[in-house]
């Protein structure tokens, strides 16, 4: 279908012809209607009558009135505005010719994320709950590989990135990634290597030497493969398991459920 429009066409249906066309997850689709519509409501209001046309709403003066106008929102809706905004602007570049949209890019800077607050106190909320022992639902190796990863969080106050990295042999002992390991979180370490020894046993091929291991076969969403316990776990493998182990958790009265990764992490700067 040849697109028709030009900076006088009225917004709205520049802004259906958008949407018509995007191809992105419906979440993306949902929060991209949702700001159009609402950069829409402004723009019809200041256009009075008539209507708001494309070159009216997309004015780098209408753009910046528009987010100022709803700068008590949160910062992630104001992003979602900018951004939205910034897609409908790069639509109309790219598919009518409209290059004189360009001077609206300096209104629609994305607002900056708000720095992610870290509690040592709710970090150690997380790890006093680890020793009231495993809430039923949650499997006895998933349990201990939980455990010897917030301890080791804990300990080390290192990423993720860098924990997923880690061997099996980099874990034995009184230090982990230079920082000392106190006895409690040795213990858990200890106590998931001899899990691990039983899960890795199973693989048809040798031990991937990971520290931290699947503890059963999973399907990937994406490619639908099926790894079987034993192998190698990621960062974001590790994260997944944190969250459904600490909602758990909170799911059987510890006040944990709103710990993030980075909490626990925040134990070691503050001892």
């Amino acid at each position: 279908m040849t697109i028709s429009a030009d900076a006088t066409t009225p917004l709205g249906e520049v802004v259906q012809m958008y949407l018509d066309r995007l191809d992105a997850a419906p979440s993306t689709v949902r929060q991209r209607r949702w700001a159009l519509r609402d950069l829409q409501v402004f723009a019809d209001d200041r256009a009075g009558t008539w209507g708001s046309t494309v070159a009216h709403a997309l004015d780098a003066g209408t753009l910046s009135d528009w987010l100022a106008s709803r700068a008590d929102s949160t910062v992630s809706a104001q992003r979602a505005r900018a951004s939205a905004a910034r897609a409908l602007a790069a639509f109309l570049r790219d598919h009518l010719g409209a290059t004189d949209l360009a001077e609206a890019k300096g209104s629609l800077a994305l607002p900056a994320a708000p720095p992610a607050e870290r509690s040592a106190t709710r970090g150690r909320a997380l790890l006093a709950a680890t020793a009231a022992g495993r809430p039923r639902p949650v499997l006895p190796e998933v349990w201990a590989r939980f455990v010897a990863h917030v301890g080791l969080l804990a300990a080390t106050g290192a990423g993720e990135d860098a924990l997923a990295r880690l061997r099996v042999a980099d874990a034995v002992g009184s230090s982990v990634l230079g920082r000392p390991v106190p006895d409690g979180a040795r213990h858990a370490v200890q106590a998931w290597l001899e899990v691990r020894s039983e899960v890795v046993r199973g693989l048809q091929g040798s031990d991937p030497g990971s520290l931290w291991v699947r503890v059963h076969a999973g399907a990937d969403r994406r490619t639908g493969h099926v790894a079987p316990a034993g192998l190698a776990i990621s960062a974001r493998g590790l994260r997944l398991s944190f969250t459904t182990v600490r909602d758990a958790l909170a799911a059987v009265g510890h006040r944990v459920g709103d710990v993030q990764v980075r909490d626990v992490r925040a134990v070691a700067e503050r001892p």
